[in-house]
């Protein structure tokens, strides 16, 4: 593989393509690059989940009978909740020596 190529092929499948990550991929064919990307993703550490990520949601009829006070203290918890897990995917993004996922699942238009 070429530089041009690597960088290219970096550039689309993370968030950069710094020397290192092109110099390793200069040895390979096109082929071994794209499955040593591939393969990069499904083998990464991946960040703890929040541990109430597996809790179910409290079914509406629930939150129908709470108090006033009680559904500003639940909607406080989910605005809490909505930043943890804000706070752990820009850490698996930022984090990580492989991003292809996060990248293709970002949403451009939201920088």
């Amino acid at each position: 593989m070429e530089f041009d190529e690597a960088k290219h092929l970096l550039s689309r499948t993370s968030f950069s393509a710094n020397t290192d990550g092109i110099t390793q991929l200069l040895a390979l064919s096109r082929q071994e690059a794209v499955e040593r990307v591939i393969y990069q993703v499904s083998s990464q550490n991946k960040l703890q989940l929040p541990s109430w990520i597996y809790e179910l949601p409290p079914l509406s009829k629930f939150r129908t009978s709470l108090s006033d006070s009680e559904k500003k203290a639940f909607r406080k918890k989910i605005r809490r909740r909505g930043l943890e897990l804000k706070i752990w995917w820009f850490k698996m993004f930022t984090q990580t020596s492989t991003p292809f996922i996060e990248n293709m699942t970002l949403d451009q238009k939201d920088f």
